[in-house]
């Protein structure tokens, strides 16, 4: 995945945030952290990934890509 394509599907996962879409955003995110988990950005896509799990209720997710954001530079 491109920086190009990367961005664009940021783009999406915060339209799906602000339509209250939980699970396409924290797929989109989780699609973008795929190829680019430690980037400068990456930990506030971790944490907005979390909370889409949050409020999902699904609490394993979310605490995954929660501690994920707190650990740059390890493997998930």
């Amino acid at each position: 995945m491109d920086k190009s394509e990367a961005g664009q599907l940021i783009v999406q996962a915060y339209e799906a945030w602000d339509a209250e879409d939980w699970p396409t955003a924290a797929g989109l995110f989780e699609r973008v952290l795929a190829h680019y988990p430690d980037t400068s950005k990456s930990p506030v896509w971790w944490y907005d990934a979390a909370l889409a799990h949050k409020f999902l209720r699904n609490w394993g997710e979310g605490v995954r890509a929660g501690a994920r954001g707190r650990r740059p530079g390890s493997a998930g």
